[in-house]
């Protein structure tokens, strides 16, 4: 049971960094000009944290182990829990986005543009995950990003990670996403004209 309470700290600032990955793509999607451009940026820098959760159960197995079998089933209710609100969040804060190029590009382009962003996501994701950068360390600590970044371009195993990645964020958005009729209920959720 200790492990159930102890993670809801790191579960909670995740789930809030989604929360404002989906506001950004919102107001993004909403506001026109300056602000539009602001809002992209902040869209961009946190995206990445909606699709993060799901890489959260790597912690899984290790807890697992430690723990009795009550706190067990807890434990992998939790897990599930933050994975489906780390997808849920990417379909809700990648929506907006989709909206904005469907009207600025022509429609064959716009799943080459989402299939490119998903591994430009991923990218943002292992900046995170390998190297704790956090989205606002843009503007912070803008040095230990661009060491990051560089160390990232010089490893090939983190960039076939990346690849790997992104291609289960390229999975999860055109093949689970469609069958879930995610559209729809993206749609509803925010009414967006």
């Amino acid at each position: 049971m200790e492990f159930v309470s102890e993670n809801m700290s790191w579960i909670t600032l995740n789930v809030s960094l989604a929360v404002l990955a989906v506001i950004f793509g919102v107001l993004f999607y909403l506001m026109r000009g300056f602000w539009r451009f602001i809002f992209f940026i902040l869209w961009i820098l946190f995206i990445p944290n909606t699709i993060y959760m799901v890489t959260d159960i790597q912690y899984l197995p290790g807890q697992l182990i430690k723990t009795q079998f009550s706190s067990q089933i807890l434990l992998t209710g939790q897990y599930l829990i933050i994975a489906s609100l780390g997808v849920i969040t990417y379909f809700l804060g990648i929506y907006p986005f989709e909206q904005i190029i469907s009207k600025r590009v022509n429609k064959t382009s716009i799943p080459v543009i989402i299939f490119l962003a998903n591994y430009l996501i991923a990218f943002g994701i292992f900046l995170g995950k390998i190297y704790r950068v956090h989205s606002w360390f843009i503007f912070t600590s803008p040095q230990s990003v661009a060491g990051a970044i560089s160390d990232i371009l010089a490893s090939p195993l983190i960039l076939l990670a990346i690849f790997l990645f992104g291609t289960f964020t390229n999975f999860v958005y055109f093949i689970v996403g469609p069958r879930l009729g995610v559209k729809v209920w993206t749609k509803r959720c925010f009414m967006l004209r």
